[in-house]
């Protein structure tokens, strides 16, 4: 295991990506929980990547953070090495904000470095009688914005570990000889 790998993991309020993340690494889900607001946490986990366990570092960010602010936080713009996107499918303002979030981790990244690996989570595909995005405008916007686009479900744990293997993967390092790397190097593959 190299350095750990960043993620930042970004979209509106109350699209579950803090569900998410306390499902897939803790294994703790109660729908009848009540949830509050998150305002920035750090979860610590492993994956697998190509038979060799790899460490991350998945920053859970505040949804109004990006939303209701003029301009995105920048520091999770340069922190993160890889971005998830999540949005809710029964709200299609979610759909909004993370094109929108998107839109403006590119305007920030594009000053000072190239682009990173991104790749979006549709929450909540177990309410399919409530879904308000149609799933082929969010999978065409993906392919138009070149990212890969997951369905997922709190529900399905192994769901969940889908979008952030993907990102690892293309983030991870084989072997890395020196610490002075400021971002790593993609690994190029077809989306």
């Amino acid at each position: 295991m190299g350095k750990p790998i960043r993620v930042v993991v970004a979209g509106g309020p109350s699209c579950g990506k803090t569900s998410m993340l306390e499902r897939l690494i803790y294994n703790n889900y109660d729908p009848d929980k009540k949830m509050f607001p998150t305002q920035e946490d750090i979860y610590l986990g492993q994956i697998d990547v190509r038979n060799r366990m790899e460490n991350l570092h998945i920053h859970d960010t505040s949804g109004e953070e990006w939303i209701i602010t003029a301009s995105p936080p920048r520091h999770l713009c340069y922190y993160g090495e890889g971005f998830l996107l999540v949005y809710d499918i029964t709200s299609e303002d979610s759909f909004n904000q993370i094109k929108k979030i998107k839109k403006e981790i590119e305007k920030e990244l594009s000053k000072n470095s190239p682009s990173l690996p991104m790749c979006v989570a549709a929450m909540k595909c177990d309410m399919e009688e409530k879904r308000a995005v149609d799933v082929r405008v969010a999978e065409s916007w993906a392919m138009t914005e070149k990212v890969k686009h997951f369905n997922v479900s709190v529900m399905n744990r192994g769901e969940l570990a889908e979008p952030l293997s993907y990102l690892a993967s293309r983030l991870a390092v084989q072997s890395q000889k020196g610490s002075f790397l400021s971002r790593r190097p993609v690994v190029e593959e077809e989306i």
